[in-house]
């Protein structure tokens, strides 16, 4: 009766590779092994596993048969998963009409990553943007009225999964105004015209 060991699972990120162990084969001399998977998320060649997308598959072992034994197959769990990004981003607090931004960086293994990043600000989806150079910026913080902010940041694509939450905190400005003097006879009136210095 022919018999080989291998793993009965295996785990790989979307890009990641790694190679089929065979021990323990009761066989002719010089086996010879084919390798099956049933799903395109997972190639595999000559016993190297790669994880093409997230997903997962059964790669199927195939011992051959030989003069003296029968062929036997064994089936391997694959699972792929993607690589999560570390998204840095601090809360901001501001005073309205401050020229204040909100920036987020993305990493991989420390190392910067270019990804697609959606965004939300509390719950309305505003223009996508790409981490170029391995960060974002929200330059219009200033044209944000007095309030509270959640600004959610998502990266979601074939490759790479993340989020991240940051709170934008937006205090009400003082305001101030100049007025000119103003003379006036007994009598007269005048009118006092404020200039606005900050605000609408």
């Amino acid at each position: 009766t022919p018999s080989f060991t291998v793993a009965d699972s295996m785990e790989l990120l979307v890009g990641g590779t790694d190679n089929i162990v065979i021990t323990d084969i009761v066989s002719d001399s010089n086996p010879v092994f084919t390798y099956v998977s049933d799903n395109d998320a997972v190639s595999v060649v000559n016993g190297l596993v790669s994880g093409v997308s997230e997903g997962s598959a059964v790669v199927t072992v195939t011992l051959a048969e030989t003069e003296n034994y029968t062929s036997l197959s064994k089936d391997i769990a694959v699972s792929v998963s993607k690589k999560v990004v570390v998204i840095s981003a601090d809360d901001v607090t501001m005073t309205y009409h401050d020229n204040a931004t909100l920036t987020a960086t993305f990493t991989y293994n420390d190392e910067s990553v270019e990804v697609p990043v959606a965004i939300t600000v509390n719950g309305d989806a505003r223009e996508n943007m790409t981490s170029t150079g391995g960060q974002i910026i929200l330059f219009d913080l200033d044209t944000w009225a007095a309030g509270t902010y959640t600004v959610n940041l998502t990266v979601n694509n074939a490759e790479f999964r993340g989020n991240k939450s940051v709170k934008v905190t937006v205090v009400k400005a003082t305001p101030y105004f100049t007025v000119d003097g103003v003379s006036v006879l007994v009598g007269d009136t005048a009118t006092i015209s404020p200039v606005p210095v900050i605000g609408d």
